[in-house]
């Protein structure tokens, strides 16, 4: 892991996050801001550790996970413009799972000092936060829903399309997942096996709900 200067002003503009605060947060915040590279594969947060950054994710993807009894549970996969690490910093305690890079990152790092001397300042920033937390809890609240309600297949399906952005297929309206995680990573995400992942994949491929191209998946539909 890499760290350099401060991100110039035209990357944080380009973030569609920070593209939606003032000038002048934007200016004080570029200075607060610390820019970090990481290759694929890199366990950056451990759980159990103090939580004394944040890091806001300009490229690249990464994984929130937990292990039990030696199984993997992923929590979530966040992109270009999520924050990770933020949960132990805005509550004070340990970190409560571990996040590793999916593919080469970089990441703006944003220290607890920094942070709170920001909000004394301004407060677009923590508006910004609160959005992510929402979004986060309502697609945890969905994923508690699911595994309740829903077969394997279908939340399979459901998984995909929330990792998904808006796109077309074959001309018509779709949902495109690029780079999707491995199987195992699915069944990690929604509590199944591997095996019952690939099953469920073919099965929503054969009825035509999901198109798998190369390293893409498109969403064409959800199951009833």
């Amino acid at each position: 892991m890499t760290t350099s200067t401060n991100p110039d002003s035209t990357e944080l503009e380009s973030i569609p996050p920070f593209s939606r605060l003032c000038a002048a947060e934007r200016e004080k915040l570029q200075a607060r801001l610390s820019v970090v590279e990481i290759p694929s594969g890199k366990y950056f947060i451990k759980e159990g550790t103090p939580g004394a950054d944040m890091f806001f994710i300009v490229n690249g993807s990464v994984k929130v996970c937990s292990f039990h009894n030696e199984k993997e549970v992923i929590l979530a996969v966040l992109r270009s413009g999520e924050v990770v690490g933020d949960i132990s910093l805005l509550c004070g305690g340990p970190r409560v799972a571990d996040v590793v890079s999916l593919t080469p990152c970089r990441l703006l790092r944003c220290t607890k000092e920094d942070f709170e001397a920001h909000l004394l300042e301004f407060g677009g920033l923590a508006l910004m936060m609160l959005k992510n937390l929402a979004l986060r809890v309502r697609s945890a609240s969905m994923r508690i829903s699911d595994l309740a309600l829903y077969d394997v297949t279908s939340r399979v399906a459901r998984v995909l399309f929330e990792m998904s952005a808006p796109s077309e297929y074959g001309g018509d309206p779709a949902h495109l997942v690029s780079q999707p995680p491995t199987h195992q990573a699915l069944a990690s995400m929604i509590g199944s096996s591997r095996e019952a992942v690939t099953r469920a994949l073919k099965e929503l491929e054969r009825l035509g709900h999901i198109a798998m191209d190369e390293d893409q998946i498109f969403v064409l539909s959800l199951p009833s």
